[in-house]
């Protein structure tokens, strides 16, 4: 009888421990940063998966398309107030579209399998690097080595016109305006002070890729559990009125959308890593098509749109620990 005595009151007390444990973990205060390290070599992979639909003289024509990129985010130095000088190497990508203008599918893993034509003007990227450097709050300060970059993948194409408009498109949509947004979309998240469970912080976000819009994004730690931190997002999305009309040729359309962003993600507490993320995106709104020059009426077109956006991002092994897995 005594020993069962015993034992309960063992039991009672490692319990009352680990939840006084569990309660002290959410009532402390942390200040999230991303802590990159110099010499360490990440990988991040970002996936879009997009159902975009628009409805055209009463008819709705959906479409579906899924862009992948994979970068090695190797680290080269961190100055004393904790900015990373980061080489980025584009080592994946992924699309897959299906719509009214067929479809594509390409995936780099797939070495042996043709390039899509569409597909072809991405795939001029795979191997190509610049650099970045990041902030502890994750923004990007600087992009440099672009134009190396752009250089050195037209002397690796053949002169032939298509391969070298395709080049100018790259130029034109990697930009360093486009490659800061890339990068700041998934880290820019930590809080300027520190927090604790339940406790929220604010950024609004004007973003020009794709749609231009105005995210009002709202982070809270929902959970704090062995060393790993689940933040929930929850954005509202309202069109910029800046923004100007996308030009071409003698076509201007632009985008007036609205809707809400929800989803977690996970963050190592000791190095702020984003270990996971998924966020969820809905829009609806119009697009305006106006013809230039011409006494064509402007029309507008109804828009509704789903996103998934995933985000990964992990410290990669050392080469040699690598081969070594595989020859076991």
């Amino acid at each position: 009888m005594n020993g069962k005595k015993f034992g309960i009151g063992v039991l009672a007390v490692v319990v009352t421990v680990g939840l006084a444990a569990r309660f002290a973990e959410a009532a402390e205060k942390m200040q999230y940063r991303l802590k990159l390290q110099k010499g360490k070599k990440y990988y991040l992979r970002m996936i879009t998966e997009a159902k975009t639909s628009y409805t055209i003289m009463g008819r709705e024509q959906p479409m579906e398309e899924v862009s992948g990129f994979g970068y090695n985010f190797d680290v080269n130095d961190i100055d004393m107030n904790g900015n990373a000088w980061v080489t980025c190497t584009f080592d994946w990508i992924k699309l897959n579209y299906e719509g009214s203008g067929g479809m594509i599918v390409y995936d780099s893993t797939q070495l042996f399998s043709p390039v899509a034509p569409a597909a072809k003007r991405l795939s001029l990227l795979l191997g190509a690097r610049f650099q970045i450097i990041t902030t502890p709050l994750g923004n990007v300060k600087q992009v440099n080595g672009l134009q190396r970059m752009f250089k050195k993948i037209e002397k690796n194409i053949k002169k032939r016109s298509q391969e070298r408009f395709l080049l100018e498109s790259l130029k034109k949509q990697f930009s360093e305006k486009f490659i800061k947004e890339i990068f700041e979309s998934p880290l820019a998240i930590y809080p300027e002070t520190a927090v604790g469970v339940g406790d929220s912080w604010r950024k609004t976000v004007v973003t020009t890729r794709g749609q231009p819009i105005i995210v009002e994004n709202i982070w809270t730690v929902k959970e704090r559990k062995n060393g790993i931190a689940i933040i929930e997002n929850n954005s509202n999305i309202k069109p910029d009125p800046n923004a100007k009309p996308i030009e071409r040729g003698d076509t201007k359309t632009s985008h007036t959308l609205s809707g809400k962003k929800h989803g977690l993600m996970e963050v190592e507490e000791s190095t702020g890593l984003i270990r996971d993320s998924s966020l969820n995106l809905e829009m609806m709104g119009e697009m305006k098509v106006e013809t230039t020059g011409k006494e064509a009426p402007e029309r507008l077109i109804p828009v509704k749109i789903q996103n998934v956006v995933t985000f990964q991002m992990t410290e990669r092994k050392k080469e040699a620990d690598q081969e070594k897995e595989v020859v076991e």
